[in-house]
């Protein structure tokens, strides 16, 4: 096996660091599956309005809507975040390479179209209004980056839907359906932190996001989920949090070159891993007579 196929250095990139490959080595030694997982997840750093929909106010087949982020002045103006990954990247460092669970600081951009009215089911107090939208695109950019490189993580899906009860304090936006690769695999991530779509990167089965808001309320005055009379949802402000999952994990990006001793400890560490893997198989093939 050459050297190539356990690190992946391109350009800037080691596409394959440390923690990266020790699963990789021990995924396909013991043939586990693949499952969805979250990638990343983040909150709103304070209790004024994060998320709004706008209703157009028009009527018709022009009747819509936007959902987009809020800027904030007690944060110079930008729409801020506490933006954190949930599986090994190349953004933390410290004593253990790629760090998880510590929470950086995110600017936010979101933009997403509402178009036509937004369905109802049920009746009374659990009735539903679920608003679809399209062409949704959020961005976290790394209000420090990290050696120049900060795209935490960019979201691309078709499409999604915002819906919540009647009257409700809590709304949902999720979304299934991100943008295709040439051979109709989900490609609605990228990150310079994470191996969405880098070399190397996994083919992937499944990507989704779901994001959950609190304090709903009417721009015009009132709180909770309602519908406007051209049929689309009342205009709104909320706040949220949310998580962003795909199958199977993307392994880490390092936006730091790799030095001679890196791929060596890399190396080591893969074949250690295949190693002791080679002998649990050999035990296991061995009967008694």
């Amino acid at each position: 096996m050459k050297m190539r196929s356990f690190a992946v250095v391109v350009g800037r990139y080691t596409a394959l660091g440390v923690g990266a490959l020790v699963m990789l080595g021990v995924a396909g030694v013991t043939g586990a599956h693949a499952q969805l997982v979250t990638d990343a997840q983040f909150s709103s750093t304070d209790p004024n309005p994060f998320f709004a929909f706008t209703n157009n106010g028009l009527t018709g087949a022009s009747a819509g809507g936007t959902f987009s982020v809020l800027t904030d002045p007690l944060n110079g103006n930008l729409a801020t975040a506490t933006f954190q990954y949930s599986t090994p990247n190349g953004y933390f460092s410290g004593a253990l390479p790629f760090q998880y669970g510590q929470s950086t600081f995110a600017s936010v951009g979101l933009t997403a179209t509402a178009v036509g009215a937004a369905a109802v089911s049920g009746s009374g107090s659990s009735t539903v209004y679920t608003e679809t939208l399209s062409n949704i695109v959020m961005t976290f950019t790394a209000q420090t980056p990290h050696s120049g490189f900060s795209n935490l993580l960019t979201v691309n899906f078709d499409s999604g839907t915002l819906s919540g009860t009647i009257g409700g304090g809590v709304a949902t936006f999720s979304s299934s359906s991100p943008v295709l690769d040439g051979s109709g695999n989900p490609a609605g991530y990228s990150s310079d932190f994470l191996n969405f779509t880098g070399p190397g990167h996994p083919s992937f089965t499944s990507e989704q996001f779901s994001i959950s808001m609190s304090g709903v309320n009417n721009v015009g005055g009132g709180q909770g989920l309602t519908v406007a009379s051209n049929g689309v949802l009342t205009s709104f402000t909320a706040n949220g949090t949310g998580t962003f999952s795909s199958n199977p994990v993307a392994p880490p990006f390092n936006p730091v070159p790799a030095t001679p001793g890196d791929i060596s400890l890399m190396t080591g560490l893969m074949v250690g891993a295949l190693t002791f893997g080679s002998k649990k198989l050999r035990k296991r093939g061995v009967r008694k007579g």
